[in-house]
């Protein structure tokens, strides 16, 4: 490898920074030490990595992957330092967790209750950004565990089984779809869609349910938070699909109403993500098997 950790973390600040001077404060330096240190590991490659405009540099072309290179790889060598000293220094354990794609913890307090009193210490920290990019959230270091919808295969990462749940339509009470038993994808085509994204997830409604009947409704608008589309369903302002499990508190209030998709309706998994290079921390063990021993409670079908 050309460059030092030391190059990583200039170009990192780099672009963080936008300028030299703001870069060369960030990690400590001069800025003339900053600039010695980025022509060394210029003249290391070969090429350029940034052009001069003035004050301000641009990343190339092919600098833009090292860049990237360096935002991805450099917070986990960070973390992987903290959790050393954290580990030696024999502190409570802390283990960062996060829900793909959902942004629901309503199940949070029964679950931190229901922990065994020898692991009540245990330091859980929630990550936000999993809700928008869960594998490489999880991937990068930021989370330690993800929640996960879906199936879901990599070779350096396990997935346990955690329940199953299913697949609804939720509308306001009294919208004339509620007191269905069930509906088809062809009903939904008038109405205003809410949607947390419009990725095509494997194994979703829109390969399950729109698809095969070839019936997607014609105004989709994107909510990213999950309370944000129960609060605009609850008003009126549109329907949407969503998990069972994660909308089951506003069910069980009455602020939106279920109902099945299909005839059989759409069920799915929910699975438990750990890097394998973290399988034998305490902490993120003891984690794994309380989440495994609190969600196999739960049964949708």
């Amino acid at each position: 490898m050309r460059l030092d950790i030391k190059h990583w973390q200039l170009l990192k600040a780099i672009v963080e920074q936008g300028t030299q001077s703001k870069a060369a404060e960030q990690i400590g330096i001069s800025q003339s030490a900053l600039s010695h240190r980025l022509a060394e590991a210029e003249r290391r490659l070969g090429f350029p990595i940034f052009i001069r405009e003035g004050r301000l540099l641009h990343l190339t072309p092919a600098g833009k992957g090292l860049a990237q290179a360096a935002k991805r790889h450099l917070p986990a060598l960070s973390e992987a330092e903290s959790r050393f000293i954290h580990v030696a220094e024999n502190k409570v354990p802390s283990v960062k967790l996060g829900v793909a794609h959902y942004s629901c913890y309503h199940w949070v307090a029964q679950f931190v209750q229901g922990l065994p009193k020898s692991h009540r210490l245990l330091n859980i920290d929630f990550v936000t950004a999993a809700i928008q990019q869960p594998l490489e959230t999880l991937r990068s270091g930021r989370a330690d565990l993800l929640l996960y919808p879906g199936y879901y295969q990599d070779n350096d990462i396990e997935a346990e089984h955690l329940f199953d749940d299913e697949l609804i339509l939720i509308t306001c009470p009294g919208h004339e779809l509620s007191s269905r038993s069930y509906i088809e994808a062809v009903e939904l085509q008038k109405e205003r869609f809410l949607t947390y994204s419009l990725t095509k997830m494997m194994g979703f409604e829109f390969e399950r349910f729109f698809k095969p009947a070839d019936a997607v409704p014609t105004t989709l608008q994107v909510v990213e938070m999950t309370d944000a589309i129960i609060e605009l369903v609850s008003a009126g302002q549109g329907v949407s699909i969503l998990s069972r499990w994660a909308v089951s508190r506003a069910l069980d209030q009455g602020q939106v109403v279920g109902v099945r998709l299909g005839s059989k309706g759409l069920f799915f998994p929910w699975h438990l993500l750990k890097p394998l290079s973290k399988i034998e921390e305490k902490g993120i063990e003891v984690a794994c098997q309380s989440l495994l021993a609190h969600f196999n409670q739960l049964r949708y079908q």
